[in-house]
């Protein structure tokens, strides 16, 4: 089942995805041709799966929302933590069940190299990385090309629910910014890469 985002979310949507390459050259935002995206590891313009766009627009659509511990229902808990988050947009976005905690779905996803790192992929941290636990989890976007905050042009970028710093709630950040950096630990996959998502689609 999927939840269509309120309508006083719908302009404020249509302002973020116009943020990135992979929805900037799109007449349409919500069409399928809204799939060209700067792959940051490889820096070529490639194109990414309509299931990966779709999780990734899906996803955009509540960046302003504030964090919440425990939250992982916006109406019901005004909210989402990033596990939670996750969690929401997965499942009311692409009907797909994730599990609840950043270290459970770390441990139930596909470990990638970096090198292999696709919009719609997840980024995993660690607050103390000489502990086994995963404590942070958000979702790949790919570069940002174009928007208002010129601090991110040309950055490698994702968006997640954010405890602590100088902006919280679900926001979009560039993963060279010196926190996110230096707690990296891991991109996961839980949907087919592109290539292969491809071969899966029936031939016109």
């Amino acid at each position: 089942m999927t939840r269509f985002l309120p309508k006083h979310k719908t302009k404020f949507l249509k302002t973020i995805i116009a943020l990135f390459s992979f929805l900037f050259l799109s007449q349409n935002p919500f069409g399928q041709d809204s799939k060209v995206i700067q792959d940051s590891a490889q820096e070529e313009v490639i194109q990414v799966s309509e299931l990966r766009q779709k999780f990734i627009t899906y996803s955009l659509g509540f960046v302003g929302l504030p964090y919440v511990y425990g939250g992982d229902d916006p109406d019901e808990d005004g909210g989402f933590d990033c596990s939670g988050y996750i969690q929401y947009v997965a499942k009311y976005g692409l009907g797909m069940n994730m599990e609840r905690t950043a270290q459970s779905i770390y441990d139930t996803v596909e470990i990638i190299p970096i090198s292999q790192r696709e919009p719609g992929d997840l980024v995993f941290f660690k607050n103390n990385m000489n502990s086994s636990r995963v404590t942070h989890v958000g979702i790949y976007l790919g570069m940002y090309n174009h928007g208002k905050d010129a601090s991110l042009v040309g950055k490698k970028v994702f968006v997640s629910a954010v405890s602590d710093g100088p902006r919280r709630g679900v926001i979009i950040t560039s993963m060279d910014e010196n926190f996110w950096k230096n707690h990296y630990f891991a991109t996961g996959r839980f949907l087919p890469s592109t290539l292969d998502y491809s071969k899966k689609e029936p031939e016109k």
